[in-house]
């Protein structure tokens, strides 16, 4: 598989290619940079999937990817903006 591959090659690889083949999910991009430890990357595609309204941006309260993120102020602000309950 294409994932695997880039995978071996680094962080940085594997992530231009999700970005690649996931182009049209920033929220599929958001949980690979969290996997990844990118947090301030994670971010900014968290923002761009409300921005596009996606439909799984809703899962970020409970998805346990983005556990590592729930104390920080910038992750409350996403929940607040999205109007749930943090």
């Amino acid at each position: 598989m294409r994932l695997n591959r880039a995978a071996s090659c680094g962080p940085i690889r594997f992530q231009h290619t999700i970005s690649s083949s996931l182009s049209d999910s920033a929220y599929c991009v958001a949980t690979a940079s969290a996997w990844l430890g990118q947090y301030d990357e994670t971010f900014q595609w968290l923002r761009r999937a409300i921005e596009q309204r996606e439909s799984d941006i809703v899962q970020i309260k409970y998805h346990p990817i983005f556990i590592s993120l729930r104390g920080d102020p910038r992750f409350k602000a996403l929940l607040r903006q999205m109007k749930l309950p943090e």
